[in-house]
């Protein structure tokens, strides 16, 4: 965790050291920063008729951005997320494990968005684009997770849409990962392959400099 937040904190200052730079003043490139107490993340899995693998769970987001033009516009961000999941595993019909796990990611993405309303106050944005990222999960009472199950890195795609209001920005977010969480993991001797795709919604709010 602390390698994670040394790169959130590097990326941030960077971010803000070129945003002020006379040269991205002058080329309307604008400097942000996000929040969120309400992410949800999801996702179900069967590997076999009788294994499933089901995850569900609340977090928070922290994330620094940067943008460029207006109409459209192209922002690159990264993000920090917490999130705390309930999970349940059941392969067959006797073996079942459940327990509450916590879980975080750092995310890059790069956007395009598009502003259908636009005045000198308030604007009303649709936005979409890619990430790649990591993530870590950390290992409960009963279920010990490895560094090695997670299949990093990760991708996938994100899609929004939100307002702003002078410099207050309010997001509302879908993120779908293409890749699978996990590699095949070993579960009392046996091998489950659970082809787990995480899915995340969040609602977010922000200012721009």
């Amino acid at each position: 965790m602390r390698s994670i937040g040394k790169i959130f904190i590097a990326t941030a200052l960077l971010l803000t050291a070129f945003s002020l730079s006379p040269s991205a003043t002058a080329q309307n490139f604008y400097l942000g920063v996000s929040g969120s107490t309400m992410v949800h993340t999801w996702f179900s899995a069967t590997s076999a008729p009788d294994n499933h693998f089901t995850a569900n769970g609340w977090g928070r987001n922290l994330g620094a951005f940067l943008r460029f033009g207006k109409k459209p516009y192209f922002q690159f961000g990264v993000d920090w997320i917490w999130i705390e999941n309930d999970f349940a595993l059941e392969l067959g019909k006797d073996l079942q494990y459940s327990e509450n796990i916590r879980a975080q990611s750092f995310d890059f993405s790069l956007k395009i968005g598009y502003n259908i309303v636009q005045t000198p106050i308030f604007k009303y944005q649709i936005h979409a684009g890619p990430f790649i990222g990591r993530s870590r999960i950390f290992s409960g009472e009963g279920i010990v997770f490895e560094s090695s199950d997670l299949n990093n890195s990760q991708g996938g795609f994100i899609a929004g849409t939100g307002i702003q209001f002078t410099n207050l920005i309010i997001d509302f977010e879908y993120t779908f990962r293409f890749t699978q969480l996990f590699n095949k993991l070993i579960v009392d001797g046996q091998t489950v392959d659970l082809q787990a795709k995480p899915q995340l919604i969040a609602l977010k709010a922000g200012f721009m400099f």
